[in-house]
């Protein structure tokens, strides 16, 4: 058959490449979304983290506690990660443009890999003195340490209440609490420490729980890392199977075969797709595939919130017709 034979099966005033709807194209983290009221609260944290980190820094060097240093310094590398997630948060929130055609969402991703790079950095320095510490088992004044553990914790249950407020969910706001629930713990920790060397003056107590702290954020950063790289890398999101999306989309009615599957993020949540879609000539030459493209773009959205699809439409009798993506 020749390819005039074959544009009978299409409707004419049908494009051969189907994109998504206007709707589509709005990002679930619309610009709206990036409120006024979000901010407020994320400066909100910065401000009682950086107090609480300057007391705790203070603190650590007054009683000579590792363990309360280690945590000043975790609340700085806290602290600098909010200061990054605002930042981020204003470049997303810059609208689209001819160079910029998915906006800036990229720099919250990047903000979230950097902030994962200097965690590594700060667990290698606190183990460094842990074993120092160890050796030295130097003396410490443990009511004050104390007294400065239990100002951190109340902090950082305040800084955590200000950012599950926040209406916002990417990689800076988890990074940020990621930091939040690594302070609580190590507060938390210290404190337990601290009572007990009250009564049993171990000092070397102090260092121990200072790698424990650097272990539990180490895992934090590594999974920032991870998560990161992974859309920076424009890997297929997690928990999206393509085997299983190729499965779906075949089992769309009218759809004959699927082939050149493309998925990524372009940040966290904001998962796109790209594919060729072979239609039955029947489907195209009825409405020219729209049925078939709505029916895909509703699948694709509730079962992997995938919020902008691209699909390129291809009628077996046509033959080879290519289209731009």
């Amino acid at each position: 058959m020749n390819l005039d034979e074959g544009l009978e099966c299409m409707d004419p005033h049908s494009p051969l490449l189907c994109g998504p709807d206007e709707e589509e194209h709005v990002s679930p983290y619309h610009h709206s979304d990036v409120s006024r009221s979000d901010r407020r609260l994320v400066v909100g944290a910065m401000s009682v983290t950086g107090v609480v980190m300057i007391a705790e820094l203070a603190g650590g060097f007054l009683t000579n506690s590792l363990a309360l240093i280690s945590d000043s310094i975790h609340m700085l590398t806290h602290f600098l990660s909010l200061v990054i997630a605002l930042s981020a948060m204003f470049l997303a929130s810059l609208p689209r443009s001819n160079e910029r055609t998915f906006g800036l969402y990229r720099a919250e991703v990047l903000a979230a890999l950097i902030n994962g790079l200097g965690l590594l950095l700060f667990c290698g320095f606190i183990i460094y003195e842990a074993y120092h510490r160890l050796v030295d088992r130097p003396d410490l004044e443990v009511g004050p340490m104390l007294a400065v553990a239990v100002i951190g914790l109340l902090a950082n249950l305040l800084s955590a209440y200000l950012l599950i407020r926040a209406k916002r969910h990417d990689l800076n706001i988890k990074g940020a609490m990621a930091h939040m629930l690594a302070d609580t713990m190590s507060s938390g920790a210290i404190i337990v420490v601290g009572v007990i060397m009250i009564f049993w003056p171990r000092y070397e107590m102090d260092a121990l729980v200072s790698v424990i702290i650097a272990v539990l954020i180490l895992v934090w950063s590594l999974r920032i890392i991870r998560d990161s790289s992974r859309i920076l890398l424009e890997l297929t999101p997690k928990g999206m199977d393509l085997e299983n999306v190729f499965s779906e989309m075949k089992a769309i009615a009218g759809v004959t075969d699927v082939h050149d599957i493309h998925a990524w993020e372009i940040t966290m949540g904001l998962r796109m797709m790209t594919s060729h879609v072979c239609i039955s000539p029947k489907e195209m030459k009825r409405d020219g595939g729209r049925r078939i493209t709505s029916d895909l773009r509703t699948m694709l959205k509730e079962r992997y919130q995938v919020v902008h699809t691209t699909f390129q439409l291809e009628c077996p009798s046509l033959g080879s017709i290519d289209g731009d993506h």
